[in-house]
């Protein structure tokens, strides 16, 4: 799933809620992927006032993505 997030094959707030949601039940506690699931619980495409958009949230996702591979 956030790989599909990355490659652009859904990036709607209710796959970001998903992937959010996952990484806590899988990672509870583990620093290396608290940013992410904040800035994925403030995501919303195109962005806005204290909010994530695209920009902001791939260079999270892309690290994560490479610690689980």
């Amino acid at each position: 799933m956030l790989r599909s997030f990355v490659q652009g094959v859904d990036r709607s707030v209710a796959a970001a809620r998903h992937i959010e949601g996952a990484l806590a039940a899988q990672f509870p506690d583990d620093e290396r992927f608290e940013d992410l699931v904040l800035a994925l619980a403030s995501y919303q495409p195109g962005g806005g006032e204290f909010l994530y958009d695209e920009q902001r949230i791939l260079p999270l996702c892309r690290a994560a993505l490479e610690l689980l591979t």
